[in-house]
């Protein structure tokens, strides 16, 4: 049976990603019955988080009024951004952050210590300013549900480990076998992001 989801999914990519990289998890969402999905566009790799944040407001802002619910999937640093997004006001029913990381990113300290300056140089992107500090992350106030993923049976996707990627582990679900960057070809993802609205009961 189709369900019929007016409330807006904004589906927000990551460092080095474009709205593209979302179209299959956007293809089967509209599939199920979710017709109102945007996929937006935002210079992440050349603002910090912050402004990130008021780009992305911005955006919204083009598309729906703040009086209205919405939901938000956030890839990597977009899940980063989507939780900070209720300090402007939204009116946000669910939450999801996959592969997002949430309390700093381990891996560019790693790298940083032992990678020469100019390749460091040659990878920058202005967002690591932030990510580089790993603290406590911030629970927001509306419900959310972080998904990890993991090279076999690691806890480490290739980018973010999993500790840095959950606020606690009730709101958790972890993709063993999957791969941070190509997680968005893999139906066991489309699944859960559907069964998690479901779950909500977001209709």
């Amino acid at each position: 049976m189709e369900i019929n989801c007016l409330t807006p999914v904004f589906l927000l990519h990551g460092l080095g990603a474009r709205p593209i990289t979302l179209l299959p998890l956007e293809l089967y969402l509209n599939y199920q019955g979710y017709k109102n999905t945007y996929r937006l566009s935002y210079p992440v790799d050349k603002l910090s988080i912050n402004a990130s944040v008021e780009w992305v407001n911005n955006e919204l802002l083009k598309r729906v009024s703040k009086e209205q619910e919405i939901i938000l999937i956030g890839q990597s640093a977009g899940g980063r951004i989507a939780n900070e997004l209720h300090t402007k006001g939204w009116k946000i029913k669910l939450a999801i952050y996959i592969g997002s990381p949430l309390s700093g990113a381990k891996l560019l300290n790693q790298l940083e210590s032992i990678l020469p300056t100019f390749v460091r140089n040659a990878l920058y992107k202005k967002p690591y300013d932030d990510l580089k500090i790993i603290k406590k992350p911030k629970i927001p106030p509306h419900p959310h549900h972080s998904i990890t993923m993991g090279w076999f049976n690691t806890q480490f996707d290739g980018c973010v480990y999993q500790n840095e990627a959950k606020l606690n582990q009730k709101n958790h679900t972890h993709l063993a076998w999957s791969d941070h960057r190509s997680i968005f070809a893999n139906p066991r993802l489309w699944w859960l992001i559907v069964d998690l609205i479901k779950k909500y009961k977001i209709y």
